[in-house]
């Protein structure tokens, strides 16, 4: 792991965004910045960890004026493993999750940590987003449960929350483990069921995120390996004894979640 440049770190901020850097997405990191850039009313600073071949991002990265850490991670690591790389270099009380080639609505890292701030239990936060084409065409909506007890029901068999919309406190995922580097494909859910013994996780109705869908995303359509799946189960009965609740139902639940893995086409 190297640092290509630390730009403004001794700026205090409020969030950092955490946003890896792959070069089949390059076509869109320049609206991704540009509404990283417009953000209103928040102190924040860029983690972008390049995976990989640098392909002119750091350069792209460093003509903005922001705030901005960017690290080179070896390319044999998978995804969990350059997110953890960047993770370890975020400060800020809270860490925002983005992708490059999604785009953040202006308001999004200051509704979501005043949120947080306002909600003391709540240690992943996410929202609604808006789909949108490789043109940046709205061509949908994605709307997930809100309330915490939804989310909760709702994790119990699946992920509730669009992971490049979250934000989420840095102290409360470092002491859940952060993103399990065995949990290819599956880092998220995986994360979230271990996040749930620290505190709720909720989304905000409000649309923050612009997700684009494009042939060019991380996708693979292998199955996921034993190992990811077993990784999940252990998270999901880790859950289910904290706090309570049957381990036997959510073995269940594993066998049906682990079914419904068969054959699917994964979307980062």
């Amino acid at each position: 792991m190297s640092s290509l440049c630390a730009r403004n770190r001794f700026i205090v901020a409020d969030v950092d965004v955490l946003l890896p850097l792959y070069r089949a997405n390059l076509p869109w990191l320049r609206e991704t910045l540009e509404s990283l850039q417009r953000q209103t009313n928040i102190n924040w600073h860029l983690v972008a960890v390049i995976h990989g071949q640098d392909a002119g991002m750091s350069d792209l990265i460093n003509s903005f004026s922001f705030s901005a850490t960017v690290l080179s991670a070896p390319e044999e690591g998978n995804l969990s493993d350059t997110l953890n790389a960047g993770l370890a270099h975020c400060t800020a009380p809270f860490v925002a999750r983005i992708d490059q080639d999604d785009i953040a609505e202006p308001s999004r890292l200051a509704r979501q940590c005043a949120e947080l701030n306002r909600d003391s239990n709540c240690v992943v936060l996410g929202s609604n987003a808006t789909l949108i084409d490789e043109s940046g065409q709205v061509i949908g909506e994605r709307l997930l449960p809100e309330s915490a007890d939804d989310v909760l029901r709702m994790m119990r068999w699946k992920a509730a929350v669009m992971h490049p919309t979250v934000t989420f406190r840095t102290e409360s995922i470092r002491a859940a483990g952060g993103y399990s580097p065995v949990a290819a494909n599956v880092e998220d859910y995986d994360l979230w069921l271990r996040a749930l013994r620290h505190g709720t996780i909720r989304s905000l109705p409000d649309k923050l995120l612009r997700y684009r869908l494009h042939g060019n995303q991380m996708t693979q359509t292998k199955k996921i390996s034993k190992a990811s799946a077993r990784v999940v189960r252990d998270s999901r009965l880790a859950l289910a004894r904290a706090r309570g609740e049957s381990v036997l139902a959510a073995r269940f639940r594993q066998g049906v979640w682990a079914a419904k893995q068969t054959g699917r086409r994964w979307t980062r």
